[in-house]
């Protein structure tokens, strides 16, 4: 109970489907597997589990120069979005040395975009979950690294990775991006609804 489970049949299979579903099965896709079906039951699944299906507004702010006020900014948006809109809403901060979020909100988290960078490709929907750090109804964040200035080497794909798992979880995300002009700069502002 609770928990979804997928069968896998082969297409010469179709009369277990009603078998399979009756013995507890969430969803049934048929071999050869096709990508687009067995997508829409996970979707499916998502839907029954109470994850958003629909992915998320994504907002980068980015500034100049550092200390330009794209953080300020970027807080602000996010909260006055939770705030006025009341939609669930994430702020990431993809600073990679020195982030200021947490210290801007008082705030303790527990991880932090740097963490989860390092093991990005073991993160999925239900750790972002977890580690996101509360802030108020319908606001949450996930902070750059606060405590430290040791730089991280990411690619874009890492990122972009991030902001796909972020954009399930949450209505809207705001991205934090320090203005770093490099491929992972310019692939975060390409991933983003709106800039």
């Amino acid at each position: 109970a609770g928990c979804p489970i997928i069968v896998l049949l082969e297409s010469e299979s179709k009369t277990a489907v009603i078998p399979a579903m009756r013995a507890g099965a969430s969803q049934v896709v048929l071999l050869p597997l096709e990508s687009d079906d067995f997508r829409s039951a996970l979707e499916s699944i998502g839907a029954q589990y109470g994850y958003s299906l629909q992915a998320a507004t994504v907002i980068a702010v980015a500034g100049a120069t550092g200390g330009c006020g794209a953080t300020t900014l970027a807080l602000n948006l996010a909260a006055e979005i939770a705030f006025l809109k009341r939609v669930p809403t994430l702020l990431v901060e993809l600073s990679l040395k020195m982030g200021m979020l947490a210290t801007y909100l008082d705030v303790t988290p527990r991880y932090t975009t740097h963490e989860l960078l390092k093991d990005i490709e073991e993160m999925d929907l239900d750790t972002l979950k977890r580690v996101v750090t509360s802030i108020d109804k319908n606001f949450d964040i996930l902070p750059g690294p606060h405590e430290t200035i040791e730089a991280m080497e990411v690619t874009p794909h890492d990122v972009l990775r991030l902001i796909d798992i972020a954009r399930r979880l949450a209505k809207v995300v705001v991205l934090d991006v320090p203005c770093t002009f490099d491929d992972v700069f310019f692939e975060t502002l390409a991933a983003a609804n709106q800039i």
